[in-house]
């Protein structure tokens, strides 16, 4: 079996907001036929940790493994498991078992793109009121 001791990451939530990558998660306008299709925050090889207690598993304990595949129709994700099991698993499991460094990642990339963003809209303004400084003076 491949589990793992958990001592690196003890599967407690680190106190770090994460509503805002939360929000990222939206469902799109679907296909022809008016179905909805769901996105796919979680990419395909994002490393997960789940703890299994003997409720679960004869061998309880931390189990590592990775997203294989994600359903557009359901919202499941297909997690690997690095013992071969597999498990289907939603999108607010993911929140809770994606491996932190991941989710730090992909809140450190949501921060740049909103910085990138403002910085865009600032030198936007600044451009019109270049322009419009143009045309006033008549050039």
């Amino acid at each position: 079996t491949s589990r793992d001791s958990g001592d690196d990451d003890d599967g407690e939530d680190d106190d770090k907001p994460l509503k805002d990558l939360k929000k990222k998660a939206n469902v799109k306008g679907g296909s022809s036929r008016g179905a909805k299709k769901l996105v796919q925050v979680f990419a395909d090889g994002t490393p997960i940790k789940k703890y299994f207690d003997k409720t679960d598993i004869s061998d309880e304990g931390w189990y590592k493994g990775k997203v294989k595949s994600f359903d557009v129709r359901k919202g499941w994700y297909r997690i690997l498991y690095e013992d071969g099991d597999a498990e289907d698993v939603d999108e607010a499991t993911m929140w809770q078992i994606a491996d932190k460094k991941v989710l730090e990642k992909m809140r450190r990339k949501q921060l740049a793109e909103q910085a990138t963003s403002v910085v865009e809209a600032r030198k936007e303004k600044e451009r019109a009121k270049e322009r419009q400084g143009h045309r006033e003076k008549g050039e």
